[in-house]
């Protein structure tokens, strides 16, 4: 399957790999197949393409699965930079990956040396032996993948073991070099689900955890800036937490300097559903109702 992918929203732009019945694979373009999470990242002269080891298997889909995605142990996984300029496919300049998966990634920009950088979830396997979601095979780390357009080659590093997903920065560093990244940490009892909220300095190389309390799920942390603010931290982070012993949720807001600190909780009539994703737009950008 290939994912444009980045910090900005999904496209309709995407690429399914399948096996068909005559048991070969095949590479499409497809605007109107239903191929999974998609996202476009745009550094400054460049989208990073994700071409990854998921892929729909017919076989699958003509038997009825609901969800056929799978798993395929022979796909040359790769990542591609589209040159803005690009005006085919043949000027994707691919780069091989040792197989791997993803969702969502935290940021992507160009480096001085020419190389483009992409912090990442991502996870060893997708979609294998169990095939109804992620969290279940594998559980996602927070990664830097350095991607290199001579070698053709992307390495990568883990910043952080632990499991987490929904990533996210400062909007005023999307597709530049960031300092800071937001998580949604995994339970690590064997659960599906989240319990806390995690901030990285990647310059420090430290990172700061807040534990939402038991029963208690947050989902994507989104950054709204401060008011005149310079520093690339200085705001909140808002996280909609849903609590399961009253089966509804609130809006939390943390001090995004010190995510340890809670400085507003804000209680909503209803459960919103966990992995549900949102942007803060400010009144100035797109005015309330009337």
């Amino acid at each position: 399957m290939l994912l444009l992918a980045g910090p900005c929203r999904p496209t309709p732009i995407r690429r399914c790999r399948a096996r068909g019945h005559d048991d070969e694979d095949h590479r499409y373009n497809d605007a109107d197949d239903a191929n999974g999470p998609r996202h476009v990242a745009h550094p400054d002269r460049r989208a990073v393409v994700y071409d990854l080891p998921v892929a729909v298997d017919f076989d699958l889909a003509l038997g009825g699965m609901s969800f056929p995605f799978r798993w395929f142990n022979d796909y040359n996984a790769r990542v591609g930079l589209l040159p803005r300029t690009a005006t085919s496919e043949a000027d994707i300049i691919w780069c091989e990956i040792d197989p791997c998966f993803a969702f969502h990634p935290l940021n992507a920009y160009d480096a001085p040396d020419g190389s483009v950088i992409v912090d990442i979830c991502e996870y060893d396997r997708m979609f294998d032996q169990d095939r109804f979601g992620p969290f279940r095979e594998s559980s996602p780390r927070l990664s830097r993948w350095t991607i290199d357009p001579k070698a053709r080659r992307v390495s990568r590093q883990t910043i952080d073991e632990r499991a987490q997903e929904f990533p996210r920065i400062a909007g005023s560093v999307s597709n530049k070099q960031h300092r800071y990244g937001y998580t949604a940490g995994i339970l690590d009892n064997g659960e599906v689900g989240f319990d806390s909220t995690y901030k990285h300095d990647l310059l420090a190389g430290t990172a700061q955890r807040y534990d939402h309390g038991p029963g208690r799920q947050p989902g994507e942390p989104v950054f709204v800036s401060r008011a005149g603010a310079t520093d690339e931290d200085d705001g909140w982070l808002m996280v909609v937490v849903y609590d399961g012993e009253t089966n509804r949720s609130d809006l939390v807001l943390l001090d995004a300097v010190d995510i340890t600190r809670e400085v507003a909780r804000i209680a909503l009539p209803t459960r919103v559903p966990t992995g549900f994703h949102g942007n803060w737009v400010r009144d100035a950008v797109t005015p309330p109702p009337a």
